[in-house]
């Protein structure tokens, strides 16, 4: 019986860690954070940084999924909004 509390506990976390991480970035935001990224990328090879290079791999994450930090602390969301029909 415990084992199935502590299942039931464990989809209830990660269904809300899923909803955490909404999309918030949009198109343009998105582009903008790819460039960027790979200037961050270039620097970072350049000078010989790992702190650059893990500042443009996290960048690069927030590109691809859309999604930022920042972005929902503040609860901002550049996402065109979805027209329901």
């Amino acid at each position: 019986m415990s084992f199935n509390k502590n299942l039931h506990f464990l989809c209830i976390e990660l269904h809300h860690e899923y909803e955490v991480m909404k999309k918030n970035i949009g198109k343009k935001d998105r582009i903008a954070r790819a460039i960027i990224a790979l200037f961050l990328l270039i620097a970072a090879f350049v000078l010989k940084s790992w702190i650059i290079f893990f500042c443009a791999l996290f960048v690069f994450f927030e590109s691809f999924m859309s999604w930022c930090l920042f972005y929902q602390i503040i609860g901002k969301n550049t996402c065109p909004k979805s027209h329901k029909r």
